[in-house]
């Protein structure tokens, strides 16, 4: 039998969740490294990929297959994960970038940032790079309190060559809001933790065992992050400025009495838009500029595995 085969039945007797995909993007990232091109390596069948590996290359693969029975996420083993079309450098235990966050970033760039931006909790630093790559104006600053999530950022912005626009520091954000002489930022843009501590217990190995948790929960409602952000946006953002938040199912209804509450973060609780995928979930809060901070505030809520995300703006 085949080795690639062995693994692949293996790996689904283990019940490892898309067994085939994982086995199938180890025998491309090989056979890559052979010499194949991206494109060949695409459209290759696994018969085919085989074909291509030395006996290095299966020592590796077999590597590779044992860290996955174990349950490590593929883009920890491939170190590397792929994002708005780019592959970025990945590392454990930094958060894993989501498709959904494409999003996120989609809305940031239509929303015409510019200036300074900051991207709070930056992680990998795929939002900050992702920004920096498709609006080359920006001076982007971004901040994450974990210094493995602070290296892998810089090391994903000297890999795109994009450096020079990014400014990394760690720290968190209560700390930062504090710090003197600080631009004004016209966007804020951030994935903050947002599962229910109750929640984290439910999650996939892959992300409980290996994701940073401090990058996960957010506390009892899971928007403990969140609050922290929108109480002191005001401090360093900049009049109509934008605040954009990843967030989860439900949570919107939170963030909008929140906001109710608290007058004096100058937000208000308006209506909701549809999402992009057509259902009937809602995606936007809007409010008008009041108070202090003159800004208003808008959420989107958008599907994330089986949650629902929930992208937030602040703005005038």
């Amino acid at each position: 039998m085949k080795i690639w085969r062995k693994w692949l039945q293996l790996l689904r007797s283990k019940n490892v969740p898309e067994s085939g995909l994982a086995v199938k993007y180890f025998l491309q990232h090989l056979a890559i490294k052979e010499g194949l091109t991206e494109g060949e390596a695409c459209h290759a069948s696994c018969h085919d990929l085989a074909e291509c590996l030395g006996e290095s290359s299966w020592r590796r693969f077999e590597v590779m297959c044992r860290q996955r029975l174990k349950r490590v996420p593929v883009q920890y083993i491939l170190g590397e994960s792929s994002f708005r079309g780019q592959v970025f450098k990945m590392a454990p235990p930094v958060l894993i970038p989501r498709p959904e966050t494409e999003d996120l970033v989609s809305l940031v760039i239509r929303g015409e940032p510019h200036g300074h931006v900051l991207d709070v909790g930056c992680g990998s630093g795929c939002i900050a790079v992702s920004l920096a790559l498709e609006v080359p104006e920006l001076r982007i600053t971004a901040i994450d309190p974990s210094e493995e999530a602070c290296r892998l950022t810089v090391e994903n912005a000297l890999h795109f060559g994009v450096m020079d626009q990014i400014n990394v520091i760690c720290v968190t954000f209560k700390e930062f809001v504090f710090k003197s002489d600080l631009p004004s930022y016209t966007t804020i843009v951030s994935n903050p933790p947002y599962i229910p501590s109750v929640a984290m217990e439910t999650l996939e190995p892959e992300v409980a065992q290996y994701e940073d948790n401090q990058a996960l929960d957010g506390g009892s409602s899971g928007l403990s992050v969140a609050m922290e952000i929108m109480a002191d946006a005001h401090r360093i953002l900049s009049p109509c400025g934008n605040l954009w938040f990843e967030l989860g199912l439900g949570q919107w209804e939170s963030v909008a009495q929140a906001v109710e509450e608290n007058q004096n973060w100058g937000l208000r609780f308006m209506k909701p838009h549809p999402d992009f995928t057509q259902r009937s979930v809602t995606f936007a809060l809007l409010a008008d500029c009041v108070s202090i901070s003159a800004f208003c505030f808008k959420a989107a809520i958008l599907p994330f595995e089986k949650r629902t995300i929930t992208f937030i703006e602040l703005h005038c």
